[in-house]
């Protein structure tokens, strides 16, 4: 059983971390006070490893379902809008003639265009607002890409 919070888990938590939000979250990465953020979600996935480590479950599995838990629970504009790219893909290919709807650079101007309708979503309250979220972002995010595909 590890006692100690800064043992060598917390830079493999923190590198694993930082890895994923590269890979999925670059907006996040590129965020003011991301160092910061990127310490809070390490210390959070240190407390429960140990939690898990007490209890008496397998270092290995400990560290493993710490981590999964932590990166599940990480959103941001940017992967919010790529989950709705990805889940509105056929319409939207159809609709624009736009194929690779995951191409990083592309999720990344349809962010700068729809930041206000992604909001709209991250704080809806109940369903029928995010209906109504979701319905304006899929008009913002259509008009976005038939302007780009124009150019």
């Amino acid at each position: 059983m590890i006692e100690d919070r800064n043992e060598p888990q917390s830079g493999y938590f923190e590198n694993s971390i930082k890895k994923y939000l590269l890979d999925h979250y670059p907006d996040l990465i590129q965020e003011e006070g991301i160092q910061n953020h990127l310490a809070e979600l390490t210390q959070d996935t240190v407390a429960l490893f140990l939690a898990y480590d007490r209890a008496g479950m397998p270092t290995y599995e400990a560290m493993e379902r710490a981590l999964t838990e932590t990166l599940e629970g990480i959103s941001s504009p940017y992967g919010i809008l790529k989950d709705f790219l990805l889940e509105n893909e056929t319409f939207l290919t159809y609709a624009t003639g736009i194929e690779d709807l995951g191409e990083q650079d592309l999720v990344l101007k349809v962010l700068a265009e729809n930041t206000e309708q992604i909001s709209a979503i991250q704080i809806a309250a109940t369903p029928e607002e995010m209906s109504l979220a979701n319905k304006e972002l899929l008009n913002g995010v259509r008009k976005t890409l038939i302007t780009l595909n124009k150019k």
